[in-house]
């Protein structure tokens, strides 16, 4: 029951998307060695296309084109900031307070344990909770 906590800056993940977006406009959603890198999601007759270089600006949305998602054949990477090995995280909330984010992390075994990121690569757990036993906390 292995786990890991991963944190993406907004940033990045905003910039992810628009690539996305990008080559299933432009580029066919395909990179220049052909390999498929973005697509349309569920199985609709809509598909990437090769539009004009200026389509991403003028439709940032996408709904003018597909009315299904984009997807990435390629994930967002992180390092994790926190492991665990004891029981499968099965819920995340994280606030920013007075500058430090805080972290309430439920597990498959009933618990809920209270976290701060002590740097953007790290994790501390400063207490746990048993909320209902081998119950997940959700």
């Amino acid at each position: 029951e292995e786990s890991a906590l991963c944190v993406y800056p907004m940033k990045e993940v905003d910039r992810f998307i628009t690539q996305t977006r990008d080559f299933c406009y432009t580029k066919d959603g395909k990179m220049e060695d052909g390999r498929e890198v973005a697509y349309i999601e569920y199985d609709v007759s809509s598909s990437c296309v090769q539009l004009s270089a200026d389509t991403l600006a003028a439709y940032p949305c996408g709904s003018d084109h597909t009315p299904s998602p984009m997807a990435s054949r390629v994930p967002l990477e992180a390092k994790p900031v926190l492991e665990k090995s004891d029981a499968r995280l099965t819920a995340v909330a994280a606030s920013i307070e007075d500058g430090h984010t805080v972290v309430f992390l439920g597990d498959s075994q009933g618990r809920l344990h209270k976290g701060y990121m002590e740097t953007a690569e790290q994790t501390i757990l400063y207490a746990s909770l048993m909320i209902q036993p081998n119950s997940a906390v959700c």
